[in-house]
């Protein structure tokens, strides 16, 4: 495994452990094996730990911007369908503004309605107005001006004070889902610095052709071409209460294996928060994979990719596969 994307760290790292584990095997009573620290070279070296304090740190981190992208999905779910309501009664209001001929001097003042998909500003700004204008449409009528579902202009006031919340809420959920991104690719920037320390320790410690230096893992992937697609399909399997993934082979002549990975913490597949559920071998028969993930309630969506895998490392995802649950 190699880094191809923020779902490889764990996987790799993984693999750079287990080695380190070997190496430390090898020294015996002469280890345990250490590297130097990139970020202080002058200071302690660094023990196989390092690695163990990696994978928690970028594991945590998964899960909570898996998190914080649900929320803010919610979030963004919940702002649509209040704007649209709070555009439909603002819409019915500017209709009975200019039914009524006693409202006749209130038409040219009625605010552009925005569309669905503007944003704060303009958005709140126009339901203001309307707002407004309400208020001086009742001071000219002797009874209020009621929408057609009983909806009052205090209630209105009401629905466009909710509206700063919503947008708030939204606003606040995608700024600490990019707030946790920057923390974890400086996480990220650690771990590739330290991989290549072990490497460069390592290759330090040992001759040329030491069976731990030929056993290095690389970092990256080899150059070389990157593979084409397979074509992959999805159902929900009653009888086992999992998923099905099945898809076509890879003719590539450098195919290593297949991965199985999902992204489920929000509406599209996002290569930023997806991960690893599993891997099948080149030459397994028939090629499928069985999964519950994302899929534990009735109606729930899960969203996979099946990736290709070269021996160089290089790797292409599949068109995103997305499965209901009955």
């Amino acid at each position: 495994m190699s880094l191809s994307g923020p779902s490889s760290y764990v996987p790799t790292l993984t693999t750079f452990r287990s080695h380190w584990e070997t190496v430390d095997t090898e020294l015996n009573t002469s280890g345990p094996f250490t590297i130097t620290d990139p970020a202080n070279l002058s200071g302690p070296r660094l023990g196989i730990v390092v690695m163990d304090d990696l994978i928690s740190e970028l594991e945590g981190f998964a899960l909570t911007i898996s998190d914080e992208v649900a929320r803010g999905d919610v979030a963004d779910a919940v702002l649509a369908e209040a704007k649209r309501s709070a555009l439909d009664s603002a819409q019915e209001f500017g209709r009975k503004v200019r039914e009524n001929g006693l409202l006749r001097h209130l038409v040219p003042r009625l605010p552009e309605l925005p569309k669905v998909h503007e944003g704060q500003g303009s958005f709140l700004s126009a339901m203001n107005s309307v707002r407004s204008r309400w208020t001086q449409a009742n001071a000219m009528l002797t009874t209020p001006l009621l929408l057609g579902s009983g909806e009052t202009q205090a209630q209105f006031a009401t629905r466009v004070n909710t509206l700063l919340t919503q947008f708030s809420d939204a606003e606040d959920a995608d700024v600490d889902a990019s707030v946790s991104r920057r923390r974890r690719d400086e996480v990220q920037g650690r771990a590739r610095e330290v991989l290549s320390s072990y490497r460069a320790a390592v290759e330090g410690r040992f001759p040329p052709d030491h069976p731990l230096v030929l056993s290095l893992p690389r970092i990256y992937p080899q150059a070389g071409h990157t593979p084409d697609p397979v074509t992959a399909a999805g159902t929900w399997d009653a009888a086992a209460s999992k998923a099905r993934l099945t898809w076509s082979a890879s003719t590539d002549a450098e195919l290593d294996h297949y991965e199985i990975r999902s992204s489920n913490s929000g509406s599209t597949y996002d290569t930023e928060t997806e991960s690893t559920l599993g891997s099948v071998a080149k030459d397994a028969s028939p090629l499928e994979f069985l999964t519950a993930s994302g899929l534990a309630a009735t109606g729930a969506s899960a969203r996979f990719r099946i990736y290709v895998v070269l021996t160089t490392g290089n790797e292409r995802g599949s068109e995103t596969v997305t499965v209901t649950r009955p």
